[in-house]
């Protein structure tokens, strides 16, 4: 009766016993391979003997995906490399744009060699400055293999995202416009009505008003006015532009005196 009251203690120290076992040989034969495999050459410290160091990186199932499909010119463009490897061992991630420069790497220090990182591996770099659509490419360097012996670089394509033209906010300038000082018609010509938009200036527009028109007014014209009409006595004109973005400049006005 006291032996089997005892029995199941006894068993239980043997599952532990052997637990630790295992656990030791396995820890034993992981720093024995990563020595033994000449990982230990280059993965020097603060790199310690790991999975890491000899796992299959795994190029099965890689894709590199952006994090949006469009950006503005030079807006951070973020790529994810991912694996479908069950294994996720040290690696250095490279980014290359479309003329296949690199412009980003990982820049970890876990393995020991420098630019280390580990699957799904992010980069980030500025969006072309000009629009158009673009495919760049993200590539792990690392081990190729299962044996931690086989080293190499293998890169993916990117799926295709679009730089569209930033939004144009900036509004003409009305440089120049004159009337004569006095006229004895009610239809005054105009003397200069010049304007610059880091665009294009699309409309002209003289008001007998101080308001802003609206870019939608029917009133504008693709060239500037040569007339504008005057009634008897003191008379002020404003002169406006606009772009093909709907912005309206800032007005400049000029006076004439009409006697009839």
């Amino acid at each position: 009766m006291k032996f089997s009251n005892r029995a199941p203690m006894f068993l239980f120290f043997a599952a532990v016993l052997a637990v630790f076992h295992v656990v030791g040989t396995e820890a034993q034969a992981q720093s024995s391979f990563f020595t033994g495999r000449g990982c230990v050459t280059c993965h020097s410290a603060p790199a310690v003997a790991s999975c890491n160091g000899c796992h299959y990186h795994g190029n099965r199932s890689l894709k590199a995906a952006t994090n949006k499909t469009s950006y503005t010119p030079g807006e951070a463009v973020t790529v994810t490399l991912t694996s479908g490897s069950t294994r996720s061992g040290w690696i250095k991630a490279i980014l290359y744009d479309q003329s296949n420069t690199q412009i980003a790497v990982s820049n970890g220090s876990a393995s020991g060699m420098g630019g280390s990182t580990t699957f799904p591996a992010t980069l980030t770099a500025p969006a072309p400055t000009t629009p158009g659509t673009y495919t760049w490419k993200m590539a792990y360097f690392g081990n190729s293999a299962n044996n931690g012996s086989a080293h190499g670089e293998v890169a993916v394509s990117t799926n295709s995202f679009t730089v569209a033209s930033a939004a144009d906010t900036t509004a003409p300038v009305v440089g120049a416009f004159t009337l004569p000082a006095t006229a004895t018609a009610l239809t005054v010509p105009v003397g200069s009505l010049t304007a610059t938009d880091n665009v294009g200036v699309t409309g002209y527009l003289i008001t007998k008003s101080a308001t802003a028109p609206a870019a939608s007014a029917p009133d504008w014209t693709t060239a500037a006015p040569a007339s504008v009409t005057a009634v008897a006595g003191s008379n002020t004109f404003y002169a406006w532009a606009k772009d093909a973005a709907g912005n309206v400049s800032v007005a400049k006005s000029a006076s004439v005196t009409v006697t009839l």
